[in-house]
This record gives structure tokens, C-alpha cells and sequence, in this order.
């Protein structure tokens, strides 16, 4: 008797625009980015989606993206965050800071695309992200589980004890 063991296969959710609900953000912690001489400790932090198409078990699909925790000109989450908001940060929020959560529940039209990792694994990723028209009805949160993958990654975070400075 054989007991065989398969890779878990993903099932992706089709490239396109989707209609999405922001449904966590977590802090994952600090984390090293970069290779060598370019390499930087920056602050992480990922932000999920439920979209409103489901996979074949009938649930909903959830995007999972990562990003340096920082509204500083041309970072990436700054650049998402305001086109789905629609609207430059104020200069009072580019100082103070943008509550980040107060968008959960929020809904928006998200560009998917798939891309490859290194070792060639293919995975959805977040191309651009849209408000949605008020014409659309939004969607609700459903039974969100956040996946396994960001409390092992938070584990891997630097702690401050890790640090040579």
C-alpha cells in the first residue's frame, strides 16, 4: 500500500478586475528586505481582501499583500491607499498618520494579476486597487479566517534584541 504525499495545490482566483472587501490588516513585524549591501530592515504589514468571486468549495477568495507599514512619497501601500480612497493624504495625515483599519469593511475594485516567486510558484497579486462606484453594492465580510502563512511570517520577525545597532 502507497501513502503519497502531493504538493497543496492553490486554487487561484482569475486575473482580472474584482470586486474585493478589505477584510484584515496585520502587523507582521520587522523584517529584512533587500540583498546585501541594498538590504534594510523595514516594518511590514499585510493587508487581506475577501473577493466577491469564490473558488470551487464555494468560499470566497482572500488576497493576501504585503507591504513596508509606511506612507512615506512613492511606498507602495501609500501609492494603494490613495487610489482606493481617491484622494491624496492630507498633510495632516501624512504627519499624524492614516488609521489603516478604518478601511476594513471597505469595499473597492481590485486588479489582479498572476505572477511567479522565485522558485516559480505562481501566486495572485494585487496589480492596482479602485473605489468602487456608489451604483455597486458592496460586500460583506464572510466567515474570515486569516490564512496560516502571516502568523508563521510574523514568528520570522526581527526582534529588537536581534539587532546589532
Amino acid at each position: 500500500m502507497s501513502f503519497i504525499i502531493k504538493p497543496k495545490q492553490y486554487e487561484l482566483p482569475p486575473p482580472g478586475l474584482k470586486q474585493g472587501v478589505l477584510c484584515d490588516v496585520q502587523s507582521v513585524g520587522k523584517h529584512w528586505s533587500g540583498r546585501d549591501e541594498s538590504r534594510k530592515l523595514r516594518d511590514v504589514c499585510v493587508l487581506s481582501w475577501q473577493l466577491s468571486e469564490r473558488n470551487s468549495s464555494g468560499i470566497r477568495f482572500v488576497i493576501d499583500e504585503m507591504y513596508t507599514a509606511t506612507l512615506a512619497n512613492g511606498s507602495n501601500l501609500k501609492e494603494v491607499v490613495e487610489s482606493w480612497i481617491g484622494r491624496s493624504f492630507t498633510p495632516e495625515e501624512q504627519s499624524n498618520g492614516f488609521d489603516i483599519e478604518s478601511l476594513i469593511g471597505k469595499n473597492c475594485y481590485i486588479n489582479l494579476i498572476h505572477k511567479p516567486n522565485a522558485e516559480g510558484k505562481i501566486y495572485p497579486k494585487v496589480s492596482s486597487i479602485t473605489p468602487i462606484p456608489d451604483s455597486i453594492d458592496p460586500i460583506e465580510i464572510e466567515n474570515y479566517t486569516p490564512n496560516a502563512w502571516i502568523a508563521d511570517y510574523r514568528s520570522k520577525a526581527v526582534s529588537d534584541e536581534d539587532l546589532p545597532f
